[in-house]
């Protein structure tokens, strides 16, 4: 078997792919188990967190009603009121866990990396079991070799409506 080119781009896109996998991985498992801290390390200060309403999931920030759409201190206000037991919604903490599939590089420039994923979340608490299908859009920077950091996470919830969930009150 042949070693790959360096300047292979073939080779050079599978290694991305695999680098942005591990990368998404790794912040799933901070979120699945509550390491919110080391979660928000993975984002950058000019950052832009969205999570659009179920009836308008392409919605725009400007126009449309959000779940979520936070900057840099309302993510920090977020995990600070999960992580001190204010979110009552949280309180005990849910057991979370996370599947990733379909993860896509779909750009690549001086703007940073678009990347899409679709992902699964159970949640656990207590004896109620549920379940979140949702895909995300990413906006990554390079931040050294094989590292990225999240300027921009839009998550969108595959669901007509939150019921019977009600809210969502972990991160997604």
């Amino acid at each position: 078997m042949s070693t790959p080119k360096a300047d292979d781009p073939v080779a050079a896109r599978m290694k991305l792919r695999f680098e942005v996998e591990n990368f998404l991985y790794r912040e799933a498992d901070l979120m699945d188990n509550w390491l919110l801290d080391d979660w928000l390390a993975l984002w950058t200060e000019e950052l832009l967190y969205l999570v659009p309403s179920t009836d308008k999931p392409e919605g725009n920030p400007r126009e449309h009603l959000m779940f979520i759409q936070d900057d840099r201190f309302l993510l920090n206000q977020r995990v600070r009121s999960i992580m001190n037991g204010t979110a009552w919604a949280e309180s005990p903490r849910s057991t979370l866990r996370r599947v990733l599939s379909n993860v896509q590089v779909k750009s690549d420039d001086d703007g940073g990396l678009t990347v899409t994923s679709n992902f699964v979340v159970y949640r656990s608490q207590g004896s109620t079991l549920q379940v979140f299908p949702a895909h995300a859009e990413y906006l990554l920077e390079r931040s050294g070799e094989a590292n990225f950091l999240i300027r921009q996470k839009r998550v969108v919830l595959d669901l007509e409506e939150l019921r019977p969930h009600g809210r969502v009150a972990f991160i997604l």
